[in-house]
């Protein structure tokens, strides 16, 4: 999958990126490019997990969060190098995802929430929070969502934090379908039809990549790495324990 090139700000900077004229983005000498395939991380790392732990092994969300975190820094440590492990397994589980428990995550309603909260901070546009939303609330299938994606992109003017946010989102979904394709076709899981309008297998592909996206423009590409595996794994687990249906 082709590599997304980043444009990071120091820590300091990235969390007030949202505040920052656009020409900072493209000239500040204090960022750097990192090169960060985000799908190909979302797919080694949960493979790694489900590899050692299984597809019911899931018994709390905050030893699941340290899991994944571990699993994740060990093959991409450059990524990790002044990330505070307690600090962000506390941010992703208190303000991405606010449950406590594994069965009190309520992902459209939550994820939606980031989506909104960020657009009144002002870290993501309107009209952009607006569109991530709408695949989140329509839960459509692949074709559709990444034909809306390229077409979102070609038909606006997109700053370089927009265009970021799209490709990361698109970067996750392709390779959390992939990742849950695979593993349906050897028998590891089993989604079910739909019941109304919501299909299971969209559900939990959308919420890897939607997650991904809120979780970058709140905290940055660790938050964003592990929270879009944590929400894959979560929503999977979520919909295994309602018979295979959406939650």
């Amino acid at each position: 999958m082709k590599k997304l090139s980043i444009f990071i700000f120091t820590l300091a900077i990235l969390f007030m990126a949202c505040n920052e004229n656009e020409s900072i983005i493209e000239n500040s000498e204090k960022a750097i490019i990192l090169n960060i395939d985000y799908g190909k991380i979302h797919n080694e790392s949960l493979e790694a997990y489900y590899n050692e732990y299984g597809f019911n092994a899931i018994t709390n969300i905050k030893g699941l969060t340290e899991k994944l975190y571990d699993i994740t820094k060990i093959n991409n440590s450059e990524l990790f190098i002044n990330d505070n492990k307690e600090q962000s397994i506390n941010f992703v589980i208190n303000q991405i995802f606010e449950a406590s428990t594994l069965t009190k995550y309520n992902y459209s309603r939550k994820t939606v929430n980031l989506f909104l909260e960020g657009s009144k901070s002002g870290l993501i546009s309107s009209k952009l929070a607006d569109f991530f939303i709408g695949i989140i609330e329509r839960n459509e299938s692949k074709d559709i969502i990444l034909n809306q994606l390229d077409e979102f992109s070609s038909k606006n003017k997109l700053t370089i934090r927009e265009q970021i946010y799209i490709d990361i989102f698109k970067s996750i979904y392709i390779s959390s379908d992939q990742f849950w394709d695979e593993k349906e076709q050897l028998g590891l899981i089993s989604f079910n039809k739909a019941i109304g309008s919501c299909v299971p297998s969209h559900q939990v592909r959308i919420a890897d990549a939607a997650v991904g996206v809120a979780a970058f423009f709140l905290g940055g590409p660790v938050t964003s790495l592990i929270a879009s595996q944590l929400a894959s794994a979560l929503v999977e687990h979520q919909q295994a324990e309602n018979n295979g249906q959406c939650i």
